[in-house]
């Protein structure tokens, strides 16, 4: 709450800062039209005219030869004495304004109402002149004229359509603010709210009807129908998380695509209407399609302006609206996105009506700084949208990355150059932007000071580095061996099969060179992070030390000497965590040393933590590396239940564990789960792992760098025994019958766990299979998906095949009792993620076999760039 509260004061004191620059450039909006509109009118109508005392020197400005014109300045003070003496304030403020024209723009006193008048020539004064008359306008007059009615009601009302234009761009600017401001304080009352339900959150009743739903009536009807159509589903059909058939636009979820379509809709609306079009407009007489080009073209470059603070807003790491809202960084980016793509064609409408309205004179504009400068402002724009799609991003992030900074500089650069004709009017959403973006980075580079500041320092080796070794199974296919330095094996082409095709042949050996990186980095402070947090690593001493990528947090200890070490699981995949791999085995091949010791610098924490604690069941549901965001999650939950303060609300943990990577499956299984399937429990909680094994290619990668020894083989139906094999397996007895030492009554086992624990099922076997089926192979082993027909001393149930998610939700959703509330938390692949969404939608309802939209939650854990 603490963190809420400077949150929301920052942002408050932001807008008070944006509100006082722009109140301090003369920037005002009101319904009424201004008084000094009558004396300003007057004035417009004059000016279709000529007087011949008027300067034609080159040299001399325009509104200095205007206010030096004595018949022009008598016509305007008799025509204002005659329609706008009804108040003496009206010719005040009228006086005011023609007088601070003179002044600033033309170096020049006006004289006042009384001096002006004492110069008029009663004898040669004009009546009742209409130059707002097209037969009439241009004429020379050599005498002080006062206008007719027409042509007094035409200046005026020219200068309050203007007016009111004006007062329309920046009201409409601020409409779009106000919808923001009303979207984050809902969004932050949702947020006081969740932390309120978390805190106080109580276990269900017991004594409640089984299966009878926790809450009744219509208002129970109306929020599972809000849940089931508006708030979880896709904004059409169903594709979320992937991208669309496109390729290169993300579809947000429904409720995400109400928002956005209101802001886009707001965004138009404000763009078409509010113009008042007439044809005796003394700016622009007789032509109403420069009136509307015109009026747009304003209208899109100041409504652009508005966006861009907004746009910044939602681009930064440190962004108050995600501390406010607790809203994920996803969500923000993808606000982010439309924001960007609003501005942008409101910048392109806004140059392609300037070069329209001046197509006779474009060669002389772009002699002029503010011309060129909006020019290349409008490219640079546009080319941030081709550098941002969806497959760009994703494949060259850190290019895209370098482009879309300079891009914006350049941005943020040529726009404050094409305003500067404003005089300092349009700056401060310049330099809103430019704080917000300045801010953002100086929180960054403060994050990463204070948590990594002892690792600048000599001797600051913050950082633990190891690949731990897993049991793995090989069989060199083609009986090609050789020994490294070492004197340890070396096999080329390994190939895991069934231990019932070849049982003699297959080896269990330690194995670290596909394994998985474990980083543990210890904080210059003490810190208490929670499941969900990711950093951003930093190697500073590196060829690229501004790199850096985000790892989500695994799990973590909180020091005595008042610092925490952050552990995180690292996927070797290409680029810096390639690099970290080989660094490690380098160090372990040449210096015997199973860990590297080294400094990284981390930035964070950043992201939110699920409140799936206030659940009495809790389905994850992980694909391949997705298992690293449920890691924490089973760490917190084990350390809350063991202090049993307050009593955990948690029953029962099923862990849902999509894999194709075989090694992957077995370095985690080995080390970060082992304790889960040994004890079956999380803590003081029941907990069961299934591990599904699809079908899919599997890379296996040669020690050596050949990378033509590199093999890739398809896990077949025999890999769930390999697996159990290689957890089973126990060195000594393996060692017993070669052995001169012959194991005692009191050797110490060295299997990772024990096989009675294990479990195999296979999906895709039907009733009438082979005498090669899987049953026989194992005892308890079982074709069946279902996740509660397994016996409850089995923690560790590996499949063959893919589960149907609908089909693991709807069973876990049944083993609801009483008024019990599931929450399903969900990473993995996109396909994964849209699965379980769309699951989650079809089981909300209130016919049979669905619950209410308060008895099942869904978190999404997934990071998108």
């Amino acid at each position: 709450m603490p963190s809420l509260f400077r949150s929301t004061l920052l942002l408050i004191l932001g807008s008070l800062f944006l509100l006082e620059r722009i109140q301090a450039e003369g920037i005002q909006i009101s319904t009424k039209n201004p008084l000094h509109n009558c004396v300003e009118g007057i004035n417009t109508a004059l000016t279709q005219v000529t007087f011949g005392d008027k300067s034609t020197d080159p040299d001399v400005s325009y509104y200095l030869a205007l206010c030096n014109s004595t018949w022009h300045t008598t016509s305007l003070a008799l025509s204002s004495m005659k329609y706008c003496s009804q108040k003496q304030k009206v010719l005040d403020e009228g006086y005011k304004r023609i007088h601070g024209y003179c002044e600033e723009y033309g170096d020049f006193e006006l004289p006042s109402w009384e001096e002006i008048l004492a110069k008029v020539n009663q004898s040669n004064v004009l009546e009742d002149i209409n130059t707002a008359d097209p037969e009439i306008a241009g004429t020379m007059f050599n005498s002080s004229i006062i206008l007719s009615q027409e042509a007094f009601e035409a200046g005026v009302r020219t200068e309050n359509a203007w007016t009111t234009e004006q007062n329309y761009h920046h009201g409409f600017g601020w409409g779009l603010y106000i919808l923001v401001g009303v979207v984050l304080l809902v969004g932050t009352l949702n947020r006081i709210f969740a932390i309120y339900a978390q805190k106080y959150a109580l276990p269900y009743n017991a004594s409640e009807e089984l299966g009878a739903p926790s809450s009744k009536g219509l208002s129970g009807k109306w929020y599972t129908l809000y849940r089931k159509h508006i708030e979880v589903p896709a904004l059409f059909g169903y594709k979320h998380s992937q991208a669309s058939a496109w390729g290169f636009l993300s579809i947000p979820t429904r409720i995400q695509g109400i928002s956005i379509f209101i802001y886009v809709a707001l965004n138009v609306i404000f763009t078409v209407t509010g113009y008042e079009i007439f044809y005796n407009n003394l700016y622009w007489y007789g032509q109403r399609d420069t009136q509307i080009i015109r009026y747009l073209s304003d209208r899109t470059g100041i409504m652009c302006f508005y966006n861009l603070p907004l746009l910044w807003c939602l681009a930064g790491r440190n962004d108050v609206i995600l501390w406010m809202t607790g809203w994920s960084y996803s969500t923000l980016n993808l606000f982010h996105r439309w924001v960007a793509r609003i501005a942008i064609l409101q910048a392109i409408v806004h140059s392609a009506g300037y070069t329209w309205l001046e197509k006779g004179y474009v060669a002389e504009e772009m002699k002029e700084r503010y011309w060129w400068t909006g020019v290349i402002a409008t490219i640079v724009m546009s080319l941030l949208v081709p550098f941002s799609i969806r497959p760009f991003r994703e494949k060259f992030y850190e290019a895209f990355l370098i482009i879309h900074i300079g891009l914006a500089l350049v941005t943020l650069v040529t726009c404050w150059y094409h305003v500067e004709i404003w005089e300092g009017q349009y700056d401060p959403w310049i330099w809103a932007s430019t704080a917000v973006w300045g801010l953002d980075r100086f929180i960054r580079f403060i994050r990463v000071l204070v948590l990594s500041y002892k690792a600048l320092s000599k001797k600051g080796l913050n950082t633990i580095a190891t690949i731990p070794s897993y049991k793995a199974i090989v069989i060199s296919s083609e009986a090609e061996t050789d020994n490294d330095e070492s004197g340890l094996e070396k096999s080329r082409g390994w190939k895991l099969r069934s231990s019932s095709e070849a049982k003699s042949g297959k080896k269990i050996k330690n194995d670290n060179s596909n394994g998985l990186i474990r980083l543990s980095i210890q904080t210059s402070i003490k810190i208490k992070p929670e499941p969900g947090q990711y950093y951003f690593i930093y190697t500073p001493f590196s060829l690229k030390p501004w790199e850096n990528h985000p790892f989500t947090l695994a799990s973590w200890t909180i020091n005595e000497k008042d610092t925490t070490t952050l552990d995180f699981l690292v996927a070797p995949l290409k680029g810096a965590t390639k690099r970290w791999q080989k660094k490690i085995l380098k160090n372990v091949n040449n210096n015997n040393n199973k860990k590297l010791e080294t400094r990284l610098l981390i930035e964070g924490p950043y992201g939110h933590t699920n409140p799936i604690q206030i659940y009495e069941k809790i389905l994850f549901i992980s694909g391949g590396s997705g298992i690293t965001s449920t890691l924490p999650y089973l760490f917190k939950l084990k350390n809350l239940s063991l202090l049993q303060i307050p009593e955990p609300i948690i029953k029962q943990i099923d862990l849902v564990w999509i894999i194709k990577n075989k090694n992957y499956a077995l370095d985690v299984l080995q080390h970060e789960l082992k304790e889960y399937i040994e004890l079956g429990n999380c803590g003081n909680i029941k907990i069961k792992i299934h591990l599904y094994l699809t079908r899919g290619e599997n890379s296996i990668e040669d020690d050596s760098d050949n990378n033509n020894n590199n093999k890739t083989t398809e896990i077949d139906s025999s890999t769930p025994h390999d697996i159990v094999d290689a957890l089973t397996y126990d060195d000594n007895n393996a060692n017993a019958s070669s052995s001169s030492n012959q194991n005692t009554p009191d050797s110490q086992s060295t299997a990772v766990m024990a096989e009675e624990k294990i479990q195999i099922i296979d999906n895709e076997k039907t009733s009438n299979s082979s005498s090669s089926d899987l049953s026989t192979s194992l005892p308890g082993t079982k074709s069946s998906s279902s996740l509660q027909k397994n016996g409850d001393d089995k923690y560790l149930i590996i499949h063959l095949g893919k589960p149907l998610i609908k089909d693991l939700i709807n069973e876990s959703v049944n083993n609801l009792i009483g008024g019990e509330k599931l929450a399903v938390s969900a990473c993995g692949p996109h396909s994964l993620m849209d699965d379980t969404r769309s699951s989650i939608c079809n089981i909300y309802g209130t016919g049979g076999g669905q619950v209410q939209g308060n008895r099942i939650e869904y978190f999404e854990e997934l990071f998108a760039w």
